[in-house]
C-alpha cells in the first residue's frame, strides 16, 4: 500500500470536525464538499403612523355616531317642544278669556258697594273759566233825531265747571294681552257750574240822558247761571276736559285693580279708557264690514 493510501485511511477514521471542510485534493482529483444551509430571517419593522390613524379612523366613527344620536334626540324635542308649545298657546287663550270675564265680572259686581259708599257719581275734571257777559243798547227820540246816548255794561266772573260719570251706568271692562280696555259712560257736567260771585267784576257807562245802567248789570246778573249751565254740557267745554276725564277713570279702574291684585306684569299693566261718543277701531269694523 502506498503512503498516500495509508494517509487516506487515517483521515477517514478520525471523528468529523464541526467546521466546515475545505475541500479535499486527492492527487490531481478535487473532491465539492456541500455548502452549509443558510437560515434568513425576517425581520418586520411596524410604520410609525399606524397608530393614530387607527384613533383617527375610531374618533370619526364615534364623532358620526354622536352626531346621529344628537340628530335624533333634537328632533324629538323639537316636537315634543311643539306639541308643548301649542297645549300652552291654548292653555293661555282659555285663561285669558277667562280671566277677562271674570275681571269684568267681578268689577261690575263691586261697583254698587261703591255707589252706597260714595255716591253714584265719579268726578272725572274740573276746571275754571273766566266768563264775560255784555251789553249794549242806544236809544233815540223825535223820530230818531234826539240820540240820548248809549248804555253799556258788562259782568266777569270765574266760574267752576265739573264733569263726573255715573257709576250706575254701563261699564265695560275687556282684558286681553295684559290690556284692560274701559268703556266708561258719558261725561255729564255737574249742574250747576260754581260762579265764584266774590269775585265778581262789574263794570257799566249810559248816555247823557239815560238812567238805566243798573238795569242793564241786574239783567246781566240774572242770565249768568243758565248761560253758564248751557256752557258747562256744550261740546267746546266737554272736549276740553276728556283727556283729563280719561285718565282720571283710568286711575280709578287701576285702583280697583290693585285692590282686587288684578294689576300686575303678567295680569294687567295696561289701561285704555275710552268713551261711547268715540269712534274706535272696532266701531269702524262694526259699521263698516265692507271696507
Amino acid at each position: 500500500m502506498s503512503d498516500d493510501a495509508e494517509i487516506n485511511k487515517a483521515v477517514t477514521g478520525m471523528p468529523k470536525s464541526t467546521e466546515p471542510e475545505a475541500p479535499a485534493q486527492l492527487g490531481n482529483e478535487r473532491v465539492s464538499l456541500p455548502e452549509p444551509a443558510v437560515v434568513t430571517q425576517h425581520v418586520h419593522h411596524s410604520s410609525p403612523w399606524r397608530w393614530p390613524v387607527t384613533f383617527m379612523v375610531l374618533g370619526l366613527i364615534g364623532l358620526v355616531a354622536y352626531w346621529i344620536t344628537i340628530s335624533q334626540t333634537v328632533s324629538i324635542f323639537k316636537g315634543g317642544r311643539n306639541k308643548v308649545s301649542e297645549v300652552s298657546e291654548q292653555v293661555g287663550k282659555a285663561l285669558d278669556t277667562f280671566s277677562s270675564a271674570h275681571i269684568s265680572q267681578s268689577f261690575l259686581t263691586q261697583l254698587p258697594s261703591r255707589i252706597s259708599a260714595g255716591g253714584n257719581q265719579l268726578e272725572v275734571a274740573s276746571f275754571e273759566s273766566t266768563e264775560s257777559f255784555r251789553s249794549e243798547s242806544s236809544k233815540r227820540i223825535a223820530w230818531d233825531y234826539l240820540d240820548l246816548g248809549t248804555t253799556v255794561a258788562e259782568v266777569r266772573v270765574p266760574v267752576t265747571y265739573r264733569y263726573h260719570v255715573q257709576l250706575e251706568d254701563t261699564w265695560k271692562l275687556d282684558v286681553k294681552d295684559s290690556i284692560c280696555v274701559v268703556t266708561a259712560p258719558r261725561i255729564r257736567p255737574t249742574q250747576p257750574p260754581a260762579i265764584h260771585t266774590h269775585r265778581i267784576e262789574k263794570f257799566s257807562s249810559r248816555g247823557w240822558l239815560r238812567f238805566d245802567s243798573q238795569d242793564a248789570l241786574d239783567e246781566l246778573m240774572r242770565i249768568i247761571t243758565p248761560t253758564v249751565r248751557m256752557y258747562a254740557g256744550d261740546d267746546q267745554h266737554v272736549a276740553l276736559i276728556k283727556d283729563t276725564a280719561r285718565k282720571s277713570i283710568a286711575r280709578f279702574v287701576q285702583k280697583w285693580l290693585l285692590d282686587n291684585n288684578y294689576w300686575s306684569t303678567n295680569m294687567v299693566n295696561t289701561i285704555i279708557v275710552s268713551f261711547p261718543d268715540e269712534i274706535t277701531e272696532d266701531n269702524l269694523l262694526l259699521e263698516n264690514p265692507d271696507e
